[in-house]
């Protein structure tokens, strides 16, 4: 999960979350469209972003990364 500022976290529902994901890729893939906010996210993280620039561009986006990702950790859990 990322660390998102409370002032640009967005409530959505999962399938909304999905779909904002989905929408990212060509194939429609959840786990493409997972990793093409990594990837944007680590792009932020190397400098390529200002913060409010990422966050004003990314927000949905991340946010739904952030949904999803806590919705499905639970399935990739080991004990």
């Amino acid at each position: 999960m990322f660390r998102l500022p409370k002032e640009y976290t967005v409530e959505m529902s999962f399938e909304e979350a999905t779909k904002t994901l989905q929408r990212l890729t060509s194939n429609g893939g959840l786990l493409e469209g997972l990793q093409y906010v990594d990837a944007r996210w680590n792009e932020y993280q190397k400098g390529f972003y200002y913060d409010d620039h990422f966050y004003d561009n990314w927000q949905y986006e991340v946010s739904a990364f952030n949904i999803v990702y806590k919705e499905m950790a639970p399935l990739f859990a080991t004990k």
